[in-house]
This record gives C-alpha cells, structure tokens and sequence, in this order.
C-alpha cells in the first residue's frame, strides 16, 4: 500500500513539474518574442535581391499585390518543420494575381541552400537575402511570417513556427493574406 501511495506521489508531483516547467516556457517564449523587433505597420525597405535561380527581385515586384514572405535558415529546426506547409500555401497562392509568395533564406552559406531547397521538392521561389535580413531588416528571431500589403507596409509579423494542423496554419496565412488585401491588419 505504502508503495503505491509513493508511486502517486511521485507521479503527482512529476505532473506538476512539468506543468510548471511548460508555463514557465510559456513565460519566456512569449516574452522574448516581445522583445523582438516588429514590424506590422511599417513600410517594407527597398531590396534587390537574386532567388536561387537566378531573377533578380525588387520591392517592383511587389508592386499592386500582397506578399507573403518567409524568413528562414536550413539550420533552423522549427524553419524546417515548416517549410511543408509552406509549400501547401504557395501551391494554394502561386496562381493568384493579386498574391505573391517568397521566402528570404538566411543561410551564411549560400551553397547549402540549393540542395536543400532540391532534396525537399520545395518549388517556392527562395531569396538569398542573407546580408538585407541581418543588416537591413535587422530580424532576430526565425522562422518569421511576414504578409506586406499593396502599399509596402507590412500587416503582419509572425514570429516562430508552433507545430499544428498544417490546415490551420495555411488557412491563417491565408487569413492574414486576406486581411491585409482588405486593407486591415492582419496581428
């Protein structure tokens, strides 16, 4: 008997450990990404930029549609993670006039961001936009979802990547996409 009550204890007090352990997660997450640099309501800065084959890309081409943009790196895990659904969204988007999708690879090394894009069948048009991110843009933390309205303001700044039902991310992005062709924010 004794042992049994121990083991429930013990069992009791691991479970409110690791609750304690995920609020206090919670807690940091959500304070770190406060501290982040945002950007909704800006305007997106002037950029020239080359995708991986070969196009040159401008704030131009932006020009009269909505972007949703990604920002990544191949070392990063939760980039990784979702990088399948973006390439559900783009394949839902990549048709429409009023839309355009693109992400801005971080990578150092531009050599390694080829194969990766390859291996995985990503078909998403990928900017090495390394030095703009850091030195103009000044991200901290990624992945980053970014949707920048007609105008080159941007409407919605999402910061990380949570691991959910791929549906319900993409009907966010998309969400966030019709928002900001609204005219309203997306936050």
């Amino acid at each position: 008997m004794r042992g049994r009550r121990a083991l429930a204890m013990a069992a009791a007090v691991l479970v409110i450990l690791v609750l304690l352990a995920l609020a206090v997660l919670a807690y940091l997450r959500h304070r770190f990404q406060a501290e982040l640099p945002r950007y909704a309501g800006k305007t997106m800065p002037a950029f020239q930029l080359v995708d991986l084959e070969g196009r040159k890309w401008t704030q131009a081409d932006l020009a009269g549609k909505t972007a949703f943009i990604n920002v990544w790196a191949t070392w990063c895990p939760p980039c990784r993670r979702e990088m399948p659904d973006l390439q559900k969204l783009w394949e839902r988007v990549r048709t429409r006039p009023d839309v355009v999708l693109f992400t801005f690879n971080v990578d150092e090394a531009p050599e390694v961001v080829a194969p990766f894009v390859a291996k995985a069948g990503y078909t998403f048009p990928v900017l090495l936009a390394h030095d703009f991110v850091r030195n103009e843009l000044k991200v901290q933390g990624i992945p980053r979802n970014w949707v920048v309205d007609r105008s080159g303001v941007w409407r919605a700044d999402e910061i990380g990547f949570e691991e959910a039902d791929a549906e319900r991310w993409i009907d966010d992005a998309e969400a966030r996409i019709a928002a900001a062709l609204n005219g309203a924010s997306a936050e």
